[in-house]
């Protein structure tokens, strides 16, 4: 459970870059991967310069909201993991941290859904609908990076 708990809190930001690129607790947010990454995007929707000029600017705003979430479970988990190491039992404590760990699992899953509301729109009608019925499955596996989620437009 632990394990899922942390992998699905990074989860967003990589729906936006291709699989490969970035990585580590930053996601891989360095400009160049930006660029790389939401450039799946503008192709596979076909989206013109003016929206994917406002795209661009939408995802440079979310990175520092992912980077916190990442921190806030990292936390989170880090909390778990020291309460696990002092105890052979499910403690009060330890199951509070548990849920407190689901709870910024699931803030983190809600942040990235208005991400991908708000990006989608910005696209013209039936672009958004393709984007929303691709990315929504992406959203909700569990286990799942944020980064894995934004940044492979088709491919697992």
């Amino acid at each position: 459970m632990l394990l899922v708990v942390a992998g699905g809190g990074y989860g967003v930001v990589r729906l936006m870059r291709p699989m490969g690129h970035g990585g580590g607790h930053d996601g891989g947010h360095g400009v160049e991967g930006q660029e790389s990454g939401l450039r799946w995007l503008r192709e596979a929707y076909g989206l013109d310069e003016g929206t994917w000029v406002k795209i661009e600017a939408l995802h440079e705003a979310y990175y520092p909201v992912c980077g916190e979430m990442c921190g806030r479970i990292e936390r989170a988990n880090a909390k778990v993991a020291e309460l696990m190491r002092g105890t052979d039992r499910m403690t009060p404590e330890l199951e509070e941290a548990l849920r407190e760990a689901e709870r910024t699992h699931a803030d983190c899953r809600a942040a990235l859904l208005r991400h991908v509301f708000e990006v989608a729109a910005l696209m013209p009608p039936e672009k958004a609908r393709r984007y929303l019925d691709e990315m929504g499955p992406r959203l909700v596996e569990e286990g799942r990076h944020a980064d894995e989620v934004m940044t492979s437009g088709r491919g697992r």
